[in-house]
């Protein structure tokens, strides 16, 4: 898969919420006695992270405090045994020049996002293993800007973090989205899940007084270059096949779009495929 590469396009690594088909609910995950899960303070500037080298496994929070004066990321990439960061940054350089398949021993899972002096957060269950978090394609392979960090089993007879519930279930698909049920003004806990077979995310924006959706398409279509019909509003990183993000919004009413911009293979972004959708908040 690749991403659009223009600096203008700085949301294409992130995913939000958002549908107005619904075929099928996710079942949310049974509450239970533990604690809430802890939160993961990441600071992002130009071009450097300041975050941990270690965390427990379990449901962690990531939440983005973005100090700089350009958007960041920090999606997360599970690595393969014996994989390093620096051998991923190499490998993802060279298949971006060459054009060639992204390494392939590595696993999107989500994260969270941020625009200039903003913060984001995402919540994702994490397994023992080496991790890191990378920040948008053009802070990664211009300026290496990157955080490897390991997930560590917990121990003791402290009870792990309980999985977040959701007020609300977003999955993704190829191509396309399904909500479990419509979304309503204020605060949500969406359960985001990528269940096709490429990856993809999901964004969010609100669409600006009288304008529409095939103005947002048009946008987008000319590498969101000129004003914009739309305001983003939040976002989460690109999912691999079966990952899964929690992600907190706070929807004011009005009309959104929902969209994804991955594009796979065969270049052609997904949302030319269908996979853009406009949905209302009342």
């Amino acid at each position: 898969m690749r991403f659009f590469s223009s600096p203008c396009a700085w949301l294409i690594v992130i995913s939000a919420v958002g549908s107005a088909c619904n075929r099928g609910n996710d079942t949310p995950p049974p509450a239970t006695d533990a604690a809430a899960p802890p939160v993961v303070n990441i600071t992002a500037t130009e071009y450097a992270f300041e975050a941990p080298d270690t965390i427990l496994a379990g449901w962690n929070t990531f939440h983005l405090v973005n100090r700089g004066d350009e958007p960041h990321a920090a999606t997360i990439l599970r690595l393969a045994p014996g994989r390093t960061l620096p051998q991923y940054i190499q490998a993802y350089g060279d298949a971006i020049r060459t054009r060639r398949p992204r390494p392939d021993w590595v696993r999107a899972l989500g994260g969270p996002t941020a625009v200039p002096h903003g913060e984001g957060n995402a919540t994702l269950n994490l397994e023992p293993g080496t991790y890191a978090w990378i920040d948008l394609p053009w802070h990664l392979l211009d300026h290496d800007q990157a955080h490897a960090f390991v997930v560590r089993p917990r121990t003791g007879n402290t009870p792990p973090p309980s999985a977040p519930v959701p007020t609300v279930s977003l999955r993704m698909f190829d191509f396309g989205f399904e909500l479990s049920a419509p979304i309503k003004a204020g605060k949500h806990l969406i359960r985001i899940a990528n269940r096709g077979v490429e990856p993809h995310h999901a964004l969010l924006f609100k669409l600006g007084p009288g304008k529409t959706i095939e103005q947002h398409k048009a946008w987008l279509s000319r590498n969101m270059q000129g004003e914009a019909p739309s305001t983003f509003v939040s976002g989460t990183g690109g999912h691999a096949t079966g990952a899964e993000t929690f992600l907190a919004v706070d929807l004011t009413p009005g009309d959104y779009v929902l969209v994804c911009l991955v594009a796979g293979r065969d270049e052609v972004p997904h949302f030319t495929k269908g996979m853009i959708q406009q949905i209302r908040v009342e």
